[in-house]
């Protein structure tokens, strides 16, 4: 469960030469009110490197960054809270066209 009033984001930095995965497992936000915004690059204040905004129970799986940094912001009303979110992120290689997950 998360707080109200909240606006809270996170940076991942992969290696150079990879991207990052990111896999939602479960999201339960309150529709339309409370939003998991999720990014290319490391400047979540850059709307413009928005890839997806997720609300209520999204059903999306998977996303890709397009270079090696993913942003995520969460930013919640003052109201109704949900479950929240569980998301795994991973870097990836890029080789040939291939992609596989890197070791850690």
């Amino acid at each position: 469960m998360y707080r109200n009033d909240l606006v809270c984001s996170w940076t991942v930095i992969a290696t150079d030469n990879t991207k990052v995965l990111l896999e939602v497992v479960d999201l339960q936000m309150e529709d339309g009110y409370d939003f998991v915004m999720i990014g290319n690059g490391l400047d979540p204040g850059d709307s413009s490197t928005l890839l997806k905004s997720l609300t209520g129970n999204a059903k999306i799986r998977t996303l890709t960054s397009s270079e090696n940094g993913m942003w995520l912001t969460i930013a919640t009303d003052g109201t109704t809270t949900g479950r929240g979110f569980h998301i795994n992120m991973r870097r990836i290689l890029h080789t040939n066209g291939r992609r596989s997950i890197a070791k850690p």
